[in-house]
């Protein structure tokens, strides 16, 4: 093959990397194994003739040269039965755990005997699925790299498959659970119960129906045995959660739950157990299919559970019309606190505030304004209302000998943009970043309560 003029000058192995078709590391096998070289301009010296020397890799090649190479015939494939240890099959995935010695795929020297022969033994439908020659072959799995990321990523199939599985399972009981729990939003509280791995996910769904506006309490299953029942009155809705249905420590909550007449809901996955019987509302969650390998680990069977609880929690929250204030309210500290504060909270008011009459004379305005320090000054009629703003980009545009006998009016940019003091920080901060301002006014039926600078917003936190 002729080097083209667009190639001249680039090294050897590039060129025939790219000639050839083959990757770089394979060029450079094939120089340094004499099975490539060059030709000056109509010269024929074919590989492996007397007479054919050998090119350095780094060689500067130059444009009508003619490059011969000797390609190495591709392996034969074939399935052979050679045992595999399988760590782990399902329909997409086999993790296999390949014996010191056994080689990948054939090649030179080894036309069989490979891990590619035992897959296309075990499973012929590989063949064709990867690169040939290395048919089935996805990646080399290190226990602490890329086996790691092969069991989380079979974990999360496995979690997502569960959640699917649950979406399947909701019906009307779900709605039913979600009245009667609607209940104690009224009157009581959701008293939620649970036992191990259970119970750590009745403490985070306790939590997350108390902070969305349901009252919740978390009791410990085997402690409501000592003296807890007592946590439970006649208003409240147990909410009990097992995966087996099977826990015995949960009698005496629900017998207790019974003789009072408290309705008792159970997420199970066994609407036949014990607790589901038991239970005035049962919803079930996917029995069995944990992401352990084992199948014994709470995985997930807690995936789903959570997930559970959290659509009791939203649907709870917008039965009863939650609001953001109200969700302030509970998160008062935090991103989520930050993200939710009022300009009220934030606000400069009282004497604090650069004010004066639209009338006033400039000279008298700028020591108001300088006083205050936002780098305005807002301007009021007669009635107290908002008409304008002087800021200091106003100072420079009307700036001249006669500016600090003015009046504030002749200088003021009218109608500026303002806030109400309820509104959210945040939506004031962004209202300064669209419009490229430092400050706004809070105003209320058009008079000025308060003014909130940016710096104001930034060491609050909110974004």
């Amino acid at each position: 093959m002729t080097v083209p003029e667009s190639m001249e000058g680039e090294r050897f192995d590039a060129v025939l990397a790219r000639l050839a078709g083959v990757s770089r590391s394979m060029a450079r096998r094939l120089i340094e194994s004499g099975e490539a070289g060059l030709s000056p301009p109509g010269g024929t010296v074919p590989p492996g003739r007397p007479g054919a020397r050998r090119v350095r890799l780094n060689t500067r090649v130059a444009a009508g040269f003619r490059t011969w190479f000797r390609l190495p015939e591709e392996p034969a494939l074939g399935p052979e039965p050679i045992p595999l240890a399988v760590l782990y099959e399902d329909q997409h995935l086999a993790v296999i755990d390949k014996p010191a010695g056994l080689v990948v795929h054939p090649g030179s020297g080894n036309p069989g005997g490979t891990l590619v022969s035992a897959l296309l033994h075990r499973w012929p439908e590989v063949e064709g699925v990867g690169e040939h020659p290395r048919w089935g072959i996805v990646h080399r799995l290190d226990k602490d790299t890329s086996g790691a990321l092969a069991v989380a990523r079979r974990v999360l199939a496995a979690e997502r498959a569960g959640l699917d599985a649950l979406g399947a399972l909701l019906d009307r009981s779900f709605a039913d659970a979600v009245a009667v729990m609607a209940r104690a939003h009224r009157a009581g509280r959701v008293v939620v119960t649970g036992m191990g791995k259970s119970g750590h996910v009745a403490r985070k769904i306790a939590a997350t129906l108390a902070s969305t506006g349901t009252p919740a309490q978390f009791v410990h299953a085997a402690e409501a045995r000592h003296g807890d029942l007592g946590m439970v009155t006649p208003q409240d809705t147990i909410l009990a959660i097992s995966n087996s249905g099977e826990t015995p420590e949960f009698a005496d909550i629900v017998a207790y739950g019974k003789r009072r007449a408290v309705p008792v809901v159970a997420i199970t996955a066994r609407a036949d157990s014990a607790l589901g019987r038991a239970a005035d509302i049962a919803l079930r969650i996917p029995e069995g299919g944990e992401a352990c390998p084992l199948s014994l680990a709470p995985t997930t069977s807690t995936t789903a559970t959570m997930a559970l609880g959290d659509a009791l929690a939203v649907a709870l929250l917008e039965r009863s019309g939650f609001s953001q204030e109200e969700f302030r309210l509970r998160h008062p500290g935090g991103r989520l606190g930050d993200r939710l504060v009022r300009v009220r909270a934030l606000m400069h008011g009282g004497g604090a505030l650069p004010l004066a009459h639209r009338d006033t004379a400039m000279a008298e305005a700028l020591i108001v304004m300088t006083a205050r320090s936002f780098g305005c000054i807002g301007l009021v009629d007669d009635d107290g209302r908002l008409v304008g703003i002087v800021t200091d980009g106003d100072l420079r545009r009307h700036m001249g000998p006669d500016l600090p006998d003015r009046p504030a009016r002749a200088v003021m940019t009218p109608g500026p943009r303002t806030v109400a003091p309820d509104a959210l920080a945040a939506r004031a901060l962004a209202e300064m970043n669209e419009h490229g301002i430092t400050s706004l006014f809070a105003v209320e039926d058009g008079k000025p309560v308060g003014i909130l600078h940016i710096h104001d917003c930034l060491r609050a936190g909110v974004d």
